[in-house]
């Protein structure tokens, strides 16, 4: 009954923690911003800053996760219907390019949430801004500019 209890607990407080994980990521980016910058650097700062646009980080970073989710959830499908019928090299196949194909995406998208701190971004612009700035080759986005 305790394990039960944990669980139940874990499910329901489950929604919190990941919010609370973006709001500090959310700050994190905005205090290596701020940094970077010759800014001062806050906790207090960083967290109000995003607490000023909590919504909007909530909004972009659901925004990355669906699209995220969406190759997934289509290699999956066909991982499924391989298994169905018997033919493991179509699961291999898709395993292999759905990890070519997430990557890509991920770092087309790994900026939303960023530019919704650091740039006062709407969620659609965010997503229009993370795309214009992973431009050309992954490598770039990958060493930072």
């Amino acid at each position: 009954p305790a394990f039960g209890v944990v669980m139940l607990l874990l499910v329901l407080l489950s929604p919190f923690l990941l919010a609370w994980f973006v709001v500090l990521q959310a700050a994190l980016q905005r205090a290596f911003s701020d940094a970077y910058l010759g800014e001062p650097v806050s906790w207090g700062g960083a967290l109000r800053a995003v607490r000023a646009r909590f919504w909007r980080v909530i909004g972009a970073s659901l925004l990355k996760g669906m699209i995220l989710s969406a190759p997934v959830v289509a290699a999956l499908i066909v991982v499924g219907v391989g298994v169905a019928v018997q033919q493991p090299a179509i699961v291999v196949l898709v395993f292999l390019a759905l990890v070519v194909v997430v990557y890509i995406i991920y770092m087309r998208v790994a900026l939303i949430p960023a530019t919704v701190v650091l740039e006062d971004n709407g969620v659609g612009d965010s997503l229009r801004r993370s795309w214009e700035l992973s431009a050309g080759p992954v490598k770039r986005v990958l060493q930072g500019g």
